[in-house]
């Protein structure tokens, strides 16, 4: 036990995970007291006796107890008494402590230093300040890679910062902060480029990374090994070391907290630290069996429940990744970006992975349902996000057969085409990320990757395959496509995928297309937002279409899509969950034909959202409200309130015609030559906006494919009125109008 002789104990409790390199296997931290200075190994010891001086030099006890995967920590007076407690936070250990004098009044404080034992080996502190009743004066962030030193002017605090792209190990920027004082006070900041990412150790071997091929097959068996989905696994090492165990220089990689190897194992004393170093297979292991460890913490509560937990279901393994580099706020998504990461949140930045490196998507836990700080309970329970990934599809992705279209990783930006397999060959070409190619031949293996002939549209060529990702079926949430990939439901892009595209529920599928027919409208009355994903497949789906339910974002809208309103009416909207004003403002939009945004003014209650014109809605136009940049209701603008119904039941044709001449003829073009015999009053005509008929001409043009509808009698001058359809109209080969269809004008004198 180490006695401390201090006048009276003003004790700072540091909660944190730091001391990364005095953590470092081989090394020692020692027991020392240098001038005012005290330093202590808590590793080794799980009490401290704290003498008093002052107080007859009767012993206080500072004690820490392991309580599953946190700590107690409890300081005792001389005579028993409670003085001061605490329970650390989940998975971080003591590992230092020191004493000094802080704040200048002559005694000392005690600083306690925590280290998690994640890949971003975090670390916090506490400041406790001692005397009759010691007290928390302050509580430290929980720093990546961090490490503490006390001097005589302070305390100095270093940590990483990481970018996008940034792998573990090879964080962009180093800070140091100079703290002192109480209150504890930020002094200085200072901040450093890391130009050398590959730092050494300090015995001199020379060992050799294998071939990316050879990684990529050992991480696959290592997956397998231990029930892991394999894409899950390679990010996780991609993420933590760009696939490296060794440095530039042949030595093993060793980042500034001490994390080891691929998987960069930190503050993992159980395992073999040298055969960490220099067995690659022993520290892909080591590493699964950590993750795996993160992954239980469902069972004991400390982490929250995804579904049934089933290993194999991708989406299952959000919590693990994310306490596998640090269960800390740091990676919340909603405290991003923060001082530690402009990038995504770690757990986030894997999913990232998989997809644009791997080709594989995994669903996220909706950013919503994750509390806006610190981390989520482990009471907490959630659905498995919609859609499941199982395990096994992303493998197939990784292996071609002649005939397989591919596309260029996203990861990769670019892939050089060569003129035969080898990295010496000529360069004769260059494909751009996701850019497609057809697999002609191979693998044939040259300068340690697999080759694959292909052929573009521009050529024919060699590439290295592990840069390839086969086109599959996919299917990705639509929250993830809206808020990360938007630009893949542009019209050109879904013309260049060439595959179909859906919007999907557990029993609902509508064609992409078929949104500007009022598709999410139907969507959004039976499922919410999260319960919605998309599908790319080169097959041909039916469309199904499914009850209205209470588990649908919309209980009721109106208009309907198609559907007529007053100048001054209100778009109604009635949610089965309560809504947040704030949000539904920055979701809903109402635009013109042209795409101009009209302005609106929302009504909201508890259920309710009432989309009101500022004045009134623009005269004449057919206008679009859409949700989150999709189109929810196509609705025109015109009439009495009392004729709303007039359209009830009508697919709108087009929007509304505002100059057509009281005295003209109405053309209705159709992409397919019509039935003539069809072509009668019966199932075509003319109405006003009462709903009355007006007596009109019906002709066919010569190529059958357009009707024109000429009134009998001069329509009236500024009025509605629309041409209607119904199914009984055909073409020449018997199809018929897919739904009742109207037509909408308005007249002007001409």
């Amino acid at each position: 036990m180490t006695k401390l002789k201090l006048k009276r104990l003003p004790a700072v409790l540091v909660t944190a995970a730091f001391l990364c390199s005095l953590l470092i296997a081989d090394q020692t931290v020692f027991a020392e007291s240098t001038g005012n200075i005290g330093h202590y190994d808590l590793q080794t010891q799980n009490e401290l006796s704290l003498d008093d001086p002052e107080r007859g030099g009767q012993s206080e006890h500072l004690r820490w107890t392991s309580v599953d995967d946190q700590y107690f920590v409890e300081w005792t007076g001389r005579e028993g008494q409670l003085l001061f407690s605490r329970m650390t936070p989940p998975f971080f250990q003591p590992v230092a402590g020191w004493t000094a004098d802080l704040n200048g009044d002559a005694r000392p404080e005690l600083l306690l230093v925590f280290k998690e034992a994640s890949s971003a080996g975090a670390a916090s502190f506490w400041v406790v300040e001692g005397g009759e009743q010691p007290q928390l004066v302050y509580q430290s962030d929980e720093y990546p890679q961090g490490q503490v030193e006390v001097k005589a002017d302070g305390v100095y605090v270093q940590y990483s910062v990481y970018r996008d792209g940034d792998a573990t190990a090879f964080p962009s920027e180093r800070v140091t902060e100079h703290w002192t004082g109480i209150p504890f006070t930020k002094l200085s900041e200072s901040r450093s480029e890391t130009s050398n990412r590959w730092q050494t150790t300090a015995a001199a071997r020379t060992s050799k990374n294998p071939p990316l091929a050879e990684i990529e097959a050992e991480l696959e068996e290592v997956a397998e090994e231990y029930g892991i989905p394999a894409v899950i696994f390679k990010a996780v090492a991609w993420q933590e070391s760009s696939w490296r165990q060794f440095d530039s220089n042949g030595n093993p990689l060793i980042s500034y907290d001490g994390g080891i190897g691929m998987m960069q194992l930190t503050n993992q004393t159980r395992f073999d630290q040298q055969r960490l170093k220099y067995d690659l297979r022993y520290n892909l292991e080591a590493g699964a069996q950590v993750l795996l460890e993160k992954r239980a913490y469902t069972e004991s509560g400390l982490l929250p429940r995804i579904g049934k937990m089933d290993k194999d279901e991708m989406e299952s393994w959000y919590f693990a990744l994310w306490a596998y580099n640090g269960w800390s706020q740091y990676n919340n998504p909603h405290n991003i970006p923060n001082k530690f990461r402009t990038t995504l949140a770690y757990q986030d930045n894997i999913i990232k992975i998989a997809r644009e490196q791997f080709g594989q998507p995994i669903t996220p836990i909706p950013r919503e349902l994750i509390p806006a700080s610190g981390v989520p309970g482990g009471s907490k329970r959630y659905d498995t996000p919609l859609p499941i990934h199982e395990a096994g599809e992303d493998v197939e992705r990784r292996h071609f057969a002649e005939g397989d279209t591919v596309e260029v990783a996203a990861a990769a930006g670019s892939l050089n085409v060569r003129q035969a397999p080898g990295m010496r060959e000529k360069v004769v070409d260059t494909l751009q990320a996701r850019e497609r190619a057809e697999i002609l031949s191979g693998p044939r293996e040259k300068d340690d990757l697999f080759w694959y002939q292909i052929k573009s549209d521009r050529g024919k060529g060699w590439v290295a395959g592990y840069y390839l990702i086969a086109v599959r079926d996919e299917t990705i949430s639509l929250e993830q496509v809206w808020q990360k990939e938007i630009e893949r439901l542009d019209p050109n892009a879904l013309k260049r995928d060439g595959r179909n595209l859906y919007l999907q529920g557990e029993d609902l599928n509508i064609a992409w297309s078929d949104l500007d027919d009022g598709g999410l409208q139907d969507a959004l009355l039976a499922y919410s937002w999260n319960q919605l994903w998309l599908e790319w497949t080169e097959q041909k789906r039916k469309q199904k279409l499914p009850e209205p339910s209470r588990d649908g974002l919309l209980q009721m809208l109106t208009p309907k899509w198609g559907e007529m309103l007053a100048a001054d009416e209100p778009i109604e909207l009635e949610f089965h969950d309560e809504i947040d004003p704030a949000l539904a403002a920055a979701q809903f939009s109402v635009s013109t034909a042209d795409g101009e945004q009209v302005d609106y003014r929302l009504s909201p209650g508890s259920h309710a959202l009432s989309i009101k014109p500022q004045r009134q809605w623009p005269s004449g136009e057919a206008l679009m409200l859409r949700y989150k940049g999709l189109p929810l209701v196509k609705f025109t603008v015109g009439g009495q309130q009392e004729n709303r119904g007039w359209l009830d039941g009508y697919k709108l044709f087009a929007q509304v015609d505002l100059d057509r001449s009281v005295s003209k003829g109405i053309s209705i073009n159709f992409t397919l030559k019509l039935d003539k015999q069809s072509v009668t009053s019966r199932y075509i005509w003319l109405e006003d906006a009462t709903g009355e008929k007006v007596a009109a001409e019906l002709s066919l043009s010569k190529d059958g494919k357009s009707i024109y509808v000429l009134p009998k009698q001069r329509l009236q001058y500024d009025t509605f009125y629309c041409v209607k359809m119904t199914t009984g109209l055909r073409s020449v080969h018997g199809k018929a109008l897919k739904q009742k269809t109207v037509y909408l004008f308005k007249t002007v004198q001409k």
